[in-house]
């Protein structure tokens, strides 16, 4: 017997969900289908996936079983992420029925209206791309016009998923837990847990200098400019040396070429 999955959700916390669950279980016992599990959700659909269960969905399915929604947009929050979920459950070898539409896609979908609407969607989803694409291109550009800057900062510190845990990893780091063994207890990379560190914890910023003599430096050597005292830690190419400083504070916009020793 397949497996049947039952796919609920409404927008806000004041609808109801009856409405869906009568509709699916009237359904199932004119087919003689019975419903192994509901996924309910009480979520708007600009959500994401997880927060819409649509990943327990994914976990829920196996060869052979069945998604039964009431109507597309209840799956999906735009014509492009409905096809491509449908697109998964398919190549899962699952199948997914729509009741409003009357619609059924699977591997074996014989019906000539569901493959025409299968292609109507992939036209659909790609007229909203294009759409999206040009409305954030005229927008970039009235802006750019309009003198405004975008993206972050140059030097301005970011959101990171170890915010908070500074005490934890210095105590770690205190009790001589190498790197390595703390990026694998967080959870993170070695690169990242580094980062964070140089930035928040012992106050260090890597900083490419340009335009520099590379015969007058080494590694090693102590230097002091506009932003304070560091230590060469790298010589590159194209007359780059980077320099790490001993500071907290966003590096300068306009880094002096000056390089003294110290």
């Amino acid at each position: 017997m397949k497996k049947v999955i039952a796919y609920i959700r409404v927008s806000t916390l004041e609808q109801d969900t009856l409405k869906q669950k009568g509709e699916i279980e009237r359904y199932c016992t004119f087919n003689n289908l019975t419903i192994n599990k509901f996924i309910e959700r009480k979520i708007s659909s600009r959500k994401q996936k997880q927060n819409r269960g649509i990943n327990e969905i994914m976990d829920s399915l196996t060869d052979e079983s069945i998604l039964i929604v009431t109507e597309l947009s209840r799956l999906g929050r735009s014509t492009g992420e409905t096809l491509d979920i449908i697109d998964t459950i398919v190549k899962s070898g699952a199948e997914v029925r729509f009741l409003k539409e009357n619609m059924v896609f699977s591997k074996h979908t014989e019906d000539p209206a569901s493959k025409a609407m299968l292609g109507m969607l992939a036209v659909f989803a790609q007229f909203e791309r294009d759409t999206t694409s040009l409305r954030v291109k005229e927008s970039l550009k009235t802006n750019k016009d309009n003198g405004v800057a975008h993206g972050r900062p140059k030097g301005s510190i970011g959101f990171s998923k170890l915010d908070g845990k500074e005490e934890y990893i210095k105590e770690h780091l205190e009790m001589g837990i190498n790197k390595t063994a703390l990026s694998l207890l967080l959870k993170v990379s070695r690169p990242c847990l580094i980062s964070f560190i140089n930035s928040r914890i012992e106050g260090k910023k890597k900083v490419a200098v340009k335009g520099v003599d590379h015969d007058n430096f080494k590694l090693g050597d102590t230097i002091s400019n506009n932003m304070g005292v560091g230590k060469v830690v790298e010589l590159c190419e194209d007359h780059v040396v980077k320099v790490m400083f001993e500071t907290k504070e966003k590096p300068l916009r306009m880094m002096t070429k000056h390089l003294t020793l110290i």
